[in-house]
């Protein structure tokens, strides 16, 4: 009993370190009410739709990266824009519960059918344009196998 008791009290003062920072994500959504709040759709019109890339980026690819990130930090996603840096800007890290990269593996593997957690590097990223790159990668990579 005493062991169950002491794991809870370290649970407990663990808590905040892996939580996510409320009163920044409070901060970092007023500091983006000064740009328009884009739906999933609009969003991706507005800026992935015809993003400089080696490929489009999938409308699908796009609509997912908009519902799970802003899921995961709390952040009015369609106030984000491509060139928003995730740590500096956003200040990700600190916004988010300390797994999200776990779940957002989990979901995109889900959704996808490619298992990304292996190369996923949430530090490798700068910007969300970096991100949506990766992910984009990944998609085409799973696409161009031969079907079994």
């Amino acid at each position: 009993m005493w062991q169950k008791l002491k794991n809870l009290l370290a649970s407990l003062r663990s808590y905040p370190s892996l939580s996510p920072d409320i009163a920044l994500r409070r901060q970092i959504n007023r500091q983006l009410r000064d740009r328009p709040a884009l739906s999933a759709e609009a969003w991706y019109h507005a800026y992935w739709q015809s993003y400089p890339a080696p490929e489009p980026l999938s409308k699908e690819l796009v609509l997912f990266v908009y519902a799970r990130l802003q899921d995961y930090s709390g952040l009015d996603l369609g106030r984000v824009r491509p060139r928003d840096r995730l740590r500096e800007d956003l200040k990700w890290p600190l916004v988010c519960w300390f797994d999200w990269a776990l779940a957002f593996c989990d979901d995109f593997c889900l959704t996808f059918g490619t298992d990304i957690s292996d190369c996923f590097d949430e530090e490798t990223f700068i910007t969300l344009a970096d991100l949506m790159l990766f992910l984009q990668q990944n998609v085409l990579a799973m696409d161009s196998l031969p079907s079994q």
